[in-house]
């Protein structure tokens, strides 16, 4: 296993023990609070530096930010002595808000990088920290409300005694084995979602056949033309880089949602930029309209100057 895959699996634990925090924050707090720290998961693994997002986990974003209510949180927050933290809070999932809207605009790749650059991830991990902060002290507060009055001395004695003269109590273990066996089934789920999620990226990487390549290439839009390399591959499109003399001006030119022919040797493929490149060392996306078939694939990476590898992405 792989560093970066073991850390994923560190992910993934942790967002499962998060999962289970939130019956947690919803037993001690309210509904409200558990609906923000099920936006604050979701934020985490959008902003992941070891995960590589979709779409559709931006959406997931967003739509956990609908479900909580403004006016509910408020008045949740007041009744746990928490009135503070609203500010807090309400600024966060702003935030959150924000990285849905630019995944929408720039695509959800774009939006990864712009998350990670600007420790979105480690925001996410503190506001989780401050709602289980805020939880258990309103937990210790409601206990202490909880607590019986103190007994009289004599009282005290008196059941002294008494307890002195009775034999110890039997433990039970059903406490322990309740426990374990939770433990057992968290680490059987975490497992089985390792599992099954690298079964289905191989599956899909497989079926798709996305490879890191070189090939000499160009793109055509229209009039202009520019020079440069495939980096990488797939039946469904593909990664373009322009080379350094053009890429200023194919920065300039090409944007989202541009039709144009990619040429590679002797083969001319339609395709639609779907993220623009911000760097010249970044590339365009492209999608291909018409999947390519193994054949064609396979001839196209024989262009390319370095051998072709497989490459677990979502992005081609």
């Amino acid at each position: 296993m792989t560093f970066n895959r073991f850390l994923r699996t560190l992910g993934i634990t942790g967002v499962l023990l998060s999962l289970a925090g939130t019956s947690a924050v919803a037993a001690q707090c309210g509904p409200e609070l558990s609906k923000v720290q099920q936006v604050v998961l979701a934020a985490q693994i959008a902003s992941s530096p070891h995960n590589t997002p979709g779409m559709r986990d931006f959406r997931t974003v967003q739509i956990n930010i609908q479900r909580v209510d403004a006016f509910g949180l408020q008045t949740e927050l007041e009744r746990i002595g928490a009135a503070s933290q609203y500010a807090s809070i309400h600024h966060f999932l702003l935030e959150a808000g924000g990285l849905h809207r630019r995944a929408e605009k720039n695509g959800a790749g774009l939006a990864h990088r712009h998350a990670v650059s600007t420790g979105f991830h480690r925001d996410a991990t503190a506001m989780s920290a401050l709602i289980d902060q805020t939880c258990d002290a309103a937990a210790q507060e409601q206990n202490t409300r909880k607590a019986p009055p103190a007994l009289p001395s004599d009282d005290i004695g008196n059941r002294s005694a008494t307890l002195q003269n009775q034999p110890p109590p039997i433990r039970s273990s059903s406490s322990l084995g309740t426990l374990a066996a939770a433990v057992g089934t968290l680490v059987g789920i975490v497992v089985t979602l390792f599992a099954l999620r690298t079964l289905y990226t191989l599956t899909i990487s497989t079926i798709i056949m996305r490879r890191t390549c070189a090939i000499p290439a160009r793109i055509d839009i229209g009039h202009e033309e520019f020079g440069g390399e495939i980096k990488s591959i797939s039946r469904a499109g593909s990664n373009f880089v322009a080379q350094v003399s053009d890429a200023a001006a194919a920065m300039g030119l090409l944007e989202k949602g541009s039709k144009v022919q990619l040429q590679a040797g002797r083969f001319v493929v339609p395709a639609i930029i779907t993220y623009p490149a911000e760097t010249p060392s970044q590339g365009f996306g492209l999608r291909f309209p018409a999947v390519l078939d193994n054949k064609k694939l396979t001839s196209l990476l024989a262009l390319s100057k370095t051998k072709p590898r497989l490459k677990i992405k979502k992005r081609p």
